[in-house]
């Protein structure tokens, strides 16, 4: 409004002085200020969207179930998503993006056998939470002694597993512009971390 308002102004003035080349010339410089003021705007908005927070990954190796830990040695920097209301929560839960790559750097860190031997590779999923709305309900299987297998709807954690290729490609890869979504939860000392959730499966 306030762009708008001094451009008006200076339309106004310069008209009335029948200065063809100066009015243009003054226009001009107002839609300058103002793509340099709205893109200032732009990127103190960015700015504010982007944090660093400690890094947890929580992965599965094969078929296994219990989950593995890895923790970034320092903050990294994460993009915050928006937020979204829990009826059975008491704080809105908070979603974050941050480099695939670099979760799979702190994950071969941390279990280093990994990629040890070169003739390894891993098929890649990661628990996207943001998917959490097109996820089937919890389906119970009778196994061979007539008793359910499977989680429950509240023990099962929010979302879908998307495939992400070979663990191999993802290292390998120049640059780290493939994102991956995570939660934020509060850790024990009071600090908020962004948990992203992995499951690797060998491929032969």
């Amino acid at each position: 409004m306030i762009l708008y308002a001094l451009i008006t102004m200076v339309e106004i003035g310069v008209q009335r002085n029948g200065r063809a080349v100066t009015y243009a010339l003054a226009r001009l410089l107002c839609q300058l200020f103002a793509l340099l003021y709205y893109n200032a705007f732009d990127d103190e908005l960015a700015l504010e969207m982007a944090e660093t927070k400690v890094l947890r990954v929580l992965y599965t190796i094969n078929s296994s179930p219990q989950y593995i830990l890895a923790r970034s040695l320092s903050p990294v920097s994460v993009v915050l998503h928006t937020q979204e209301e829990d009826s059975k929560a008491s704080q809105p839960v908070i979603y974050a993006s941050v480099s695939l790559k670099l979760c799979l750097e702190t994950i071969c860190r941390s279990s280093p056998e990994l990629i040890q031997d070169s003739t390894r590779d891993f098929s890649l999923y990661v628990l996207d939470p943001l998917e959490s709305n097109s996820a089937p309900a919890p389906v119970n299987i009778a196994n061979a002694h007539g008793d359910a297998t499977g989680l429950t709807s509240s023990a099962q954690p929010r979302g879908v597993a998307v495939g992400l290729g070979l663990m191999s490609w993802a290292l390998a890869a120049e640059d780290d512009a493939i994102p991956v979504t995570g939660t934020l939860v509060k850790q024990s000392m009071g600090q908020k971390a962004l948990e992203v959730i992995f499951a690797l499966r060998e491929v032969c």
